[in-house]
């Protein structure tokens, strides 16, 4: 039969309409019989490429350590490359503690990808571990929308009480719209 480096070299040969034409059952397939150690080895932009075509049930098959190994290879492009609702659908399956472990740069490319209400989801508790391990830049990379979701969905007086350095961390990541926003019925 066929090794997994030859099911790898006709993967990275194809794309993401390539992927999404196959369908969803018939990408996932090709990834078990590669190896998802493999997928992930393979870089940000070719497992994008296949994670989009794929739907949720699969990424809860993939299990979390294969998800995370994937994830760590992936940058804000690729997350949304694979578009909003695969991204929330991965972070879902990897677990959200998990994923605040992954390091501020991680959250923020993972986040930065998803719409506001998918961030407002996860909620506060989850949120607040992300929030402690983002820096300035990490808020910055993300995007207002994000960070003020984040912020909305923690409430402001938790992330005031955070400290002042973190306040100042979320500051910079809001934008305009975000500061109007949370100048309303606070």
């Amino acid at each position: 039969g066929m090794g997994g480096e030859h099911i790898a070299d006709m993967m990275g040969a194809m794309d993401m309409a390539h992927f999404e034409a196959m369908g969803a059952d018939q990408t996932f397939a090709m990834a078990e019989s590669m190896g998802f150690d493999q997928m992930a080895g393979m870089g940000g932009e070719h497992i994008a490429d296949m994670m989009g075509a794929m739907d949720h049930s699969h990424f809860d098959s993939m299990g979390s350590g294969a998800l995370s190994d994937m994830a760590m290879s992936m940058d804000m492009g690729h997350f949304e490359t694979m578009g909003a609702d695969q991204t929330f659908a991965m972070v879902e399956s990897m677990g959200f503690d998990q994923v605040a472990g992954m390091g501020g740069e991680h959250i923020a490319d993972m986040m930065g990808a998803m719409d506001m209400a998918q961030v407002g989801a996860i909620g506060s508790e989850h949120i607040a571990d992300m929030m402690s391990a983002m820096d300035t830049s990490n808020f910055q990379t993300m995007g207002g929308d994000q960070t003020f979701a984040m912020v909305d969905t923690l409430g402001l007086d938790t992330v005031i009480a955070m400290g002042t350095d973190k306040v100042a961390d979320v500051a910079v990541g809001l934008d305009m719209g975000g500061f109007q926003a949370l100048g309303v019925d606070q």
